[in-house]
């Protein structure tokens, strides 16, 4: 029974997978070219060196526990555009009404997620082989394995919505990290095992629990959303269609929107570091550009859920231009605020003028909206298109403030 359940599963994400690469082709090539080495083989082997300094003793476990969750994030943003292939489409509804032995479901989603973790895993396996030639111990090789054992938690978490469990991917990350730290043998090896507990735990209780406290949390909530949304549907119609449509598709809207202000976030620290140079401005532009790119995705999202009422908006006395406008606006919205996160600490250093900073500020504002054309319009070669934008956007803007 397992050989046919994985057989119709693998043909049903070996097809949807492979239309994915095919609509999605220009994000690998531009990946192979962006990442420095030869194509595929260097983001492996770029890869195998994030895992490998997840063990590396030179290390605290002050770096160590964010570059866990580093690779608990990558692992899940790898995982996430295979979710509707590793689901296996139709076909399950069938296989849900069979007698199917539990330990043959198991295998099964074991199976198709290491056919998905095919790069992860080719990595690691470069990663461990780096560790044995470094004359790694044991205690690595299971702080290793169980870093893997974590991402990989997190990433069925994910895929099942089982989101307690992450809390125990996080506590056994951090007693790794702490364990690591650690000289003494006994002490290490109490840290492992309390990691492997977390993770057991933690599968448990998402597994068991997670389906019921929502319930108690949505009841909780449920006066208050009710007043926001009364509120909005009187004075914003329209922005509480935009939050509903954002809040429809909630793994595409927060890795976009949570990207963004990471990449804030991580350029406010780096001109941090270059202490407010002749170099922190270029890279507060290249930020925009950047951040403009990955809200721009959003107007498909827009665009695309007001297509199902495009008749009945026809039959209504509004401009044809109504929704386009509206999505424009709502994007320049979320834009501003992480430009708001950008620039404040700029404008507090006195990194530039004022009107230096309202002038960028204004500017990519306006490439957020030229970027909407590529975005609805460009068909498969948007992302090109969109990068050429911002390209040109981009080095204009630094000429401009560093003559």
């Amino acid at each position: 029974m397992y050989s046919r359940l994985a057989h119709q599963r693998l043909r049903w994400y070996t097809r949807t997978s492979g239309n994915l690469v095919l609509q999605h082709w220009q994000v690998f090539v531009l990946a192979c070219l962006v990442v420095p080495g030869p194509p595929v083989i260097a983001i492996l082997a770029h890869l195998a060196t994030l895992l490998q300094s997840s063990v590396s003793p030179a290390l605290s476990a002050a770096h160590r526990f964010p570059l866990a969750l580093a690779i608990d994030a990558v692992a899940i943003l790898w995982i996430m555009p295979q979710r509707h292939a590793l689901s296996g489409g139709p076909f399950m509804r069938y296989v849900a009404t069979l007698p199917t032995p539990r330990g043959v479901r198991l295998a099964v989603e074991g199976t198709l997620l290491a056919v998905a973790n095919n790069a992860i895993l080719l990595s690691a396996a470069i990663a461990a082989a780096r560790m044995s030639a470094g004359g790694a111990n044991a205690f690595e090789f299971g702080c290793f394995a169980e870093f893997l054992a974590a991402a990989t938690l997190a990433q069925r978490a994910m895929l099942d919505r089982r989101f307690l469990a992450l809390a125990g991917v996080v506590t056994a990350d951090l007693s790794i990290a702490l364990g690591m730290g650690s000289n003494a043998t006994f002490a290490r090896g109490l840290w492992l095992g309390g990691a492997i507990a977390c993770l057991g735990a933690g599968a448990a209780i998402g597994y068991r629990f997670d389906r019921i406290f929502p319930r108690k949390w949505r009841a909780l909530g449920a006066r208050p959303s009710k007043w926001a949304v009364a509120a909005m549907s009187g004075h914003a119609p329209a922005l509480l269609i935009q939050c509903k449509v954002l809040c429809a598709k909630p793994a595409q809207a927060t890795l976009r929107l949570g990207a963004a202000i990471a990449l804030a976030l991580g350029a406010n620290r780096l001109i941090a570091i270059f202490q407010f140079d002749s170099r922190s401005l270029p890279t507060a532009i290249l930020t925009m550009a950047l951040i403009g790119l990955l809200l721009a995705g959003l107007y498909r999202t827009l665009f695309d859920a007001h297509k199902a009422t495009a008749r009945y908006l026809a039959t209504l006395p509004v401009l044809r231009s109504y929704w386009a406008v509206r999505d424009t606006g709502f994007v320049l919205l979320l834009n501003g605020v992480v430009l708001v996160i950008l620039l404040t600490p700029q404008i507090a250093q006195g990194l530039a003028s004022l009107a230096v900073l309202a002038a960028l500020a204004t500017a990519a504002q306006a490439l957020l909206v030229v970027l909407r054309w590529p975005a609805l319009y460009a068909g498969g070669s948007r992302l090109i298109y969109s990068i050429v934008l911002a390209g040109i956007w981009s080095g204009t803007a630094i000429a401009a403030v560093t003559r």
